[in-house]
């Protein structure tokens, strides 16, 4: 299986982060990383954005002479929390199945009868809102208790980084798991990824953390499984 993992912004460093979560994936599939072309946002931040990058994508995704070309692969991941854009255009393009970060979170803590308390930490305040709206929506009725919403660590996508590790667990154990009273923590942007690791082990036994990108990898690897029996 051959998944793309696309980073719709123009940022190689949330890319490299992107990638640093997935060293020494053992799943079945072949992994491309990339980034969005120059034209691309350096960060999405909101609608604006979020259609700049589309339009710089789908040169790249739509472009059957492109190694990019969304045909060459069995299954894409956008890797950004959002409710990005490019994952609707790529179906209505009867592309590879595809998925954003956040609804393959939300799958993996709900599918399997009642989810744990959770909630996530994002990295600024503008995401609190769309991301809280967002997961009610893609929450079943039973599952909706189970959410306790989001939290902002006050940084942007590309602050996020080994220098902030403590800052950001400094946060999770304050808000999420004290004031939200939420154990199971999604981390809320892609940027996070490069130090997964590291706040792990700052919140071991306080928290367990859920990586975005590793969990949309595994959601791709089985609608692809589920699509070829």
């Amino acid at each position: 299986m051959r998944i793309l993992i696309l980073n719709p912004n123009s940022s190689e460093t949330m890319t490299a982060a992107v990638a640093q979560s997935l060293r020494g994936h053992s799943g079945r599939s072949e992994l491309t990383f990339a980034t969005g072309p120059p034209e691309c946002p350096a960060e999405i931040n909101g609608p604006q954005t979020a259609t700049q990058s589309v339009k710089g994508c789908w040169k790249l995704l739509g472009d059957r002479s492109s190694k990019l070309y969304h045909g060459n692969f069995d299954g894409i991941v956008i890797a950004c929390f959002s409710d990005h854009p490019l994952v609707e255009k790529l179906r209505e393009a009867g592309g590879p199945p595809c998925c954003a970060l956040l609804p393959a979170c939300v799958a993996h803590l709900t599918l399997l009868g009642r989810a744990p308390p959770f909630s996530i930490v994002t990295s600024s305040q503008e995401w609190v809102a769309p991301l809280d709206q967002s997961v009610l929506e893609l929450c079943a009725p039973r599952s909706r208790d189970a959410w306790r919403g989001t939290v902002a660590a006050q940084l942007t996508p590309l602050q996020i980084g080994r220098d902030v590790v403590e800052q950001v667990a400094a946060t999770v154990r304050a808000r999420n798991v004290r004031e939200l009273g939420s154990r199971t923590v999604v981390l809320g942007c892609a940027g996070f990824s490069g130090v997964y690791k590291e706040l792990q082990e700052l919140l071991q036994g306080e928290a367990l953390l859920v990586e975005p990108v590793q969990v949309a990898v595994a959601c791709i690897e089985s609608a692809i499984g589920y699509g070829s029996v």
